[in-house]
């Protein structure tokens, strides 16, 4: 398992140590370099998506992704830690189409969550 990139803060401030996958969902876990995630991600609404993704198939180099990220239930980047986040997965799977990869990563939702302007 590992973190991906985005547009917003990096996700590198993401230490993910586990990923378990059952037939109907998968939950990482882990927690934040350094120990606690600075301001700047509550800033941008930061939450952690989890991507689970099957063994790379012809036409999908990276896998087919077999999670849905962007639940509503997902962490903030936020605080010390540690996160869990999980997602549901696709429960028509094939045997070709079994889960292999876990990626995590902090996105940024745009719930700008900074301080109120002053009058």
């Amino acid at each position: 398992m590992r973190a991906a990139g985005n547009h917003g803060p990096s996700s590198s401030i993401l230490v993910p140590s586990s990923c378990t996958v059952s037939s109907s969902n998968a939950t990482a876990t882990g927690t934040f370099s350094g120990g606690l995630a600075p301001a700047v991600y509550a800033r941008y609404g930061d939450v952690i998506d989890l991507y689970v993704f099957s063994a790379p198939q012809s036409g999908y180099s990276e896998g087919i992704q077999l999670a849905s990220p962007f639940t509503p239930s997902a962490p903030s980047v936020a605080g010390k830690g540690p996160w869990s986040v999980t997602v549901p997965l696709d429960t028509q799977l094939s045997n070709a189409d079994q889960p292999v990869r876990c990626v995590v990563a902090a996105q940024p939702t745009h719930d700008f969550e900074g301080a109120p302007s002053a009058y």
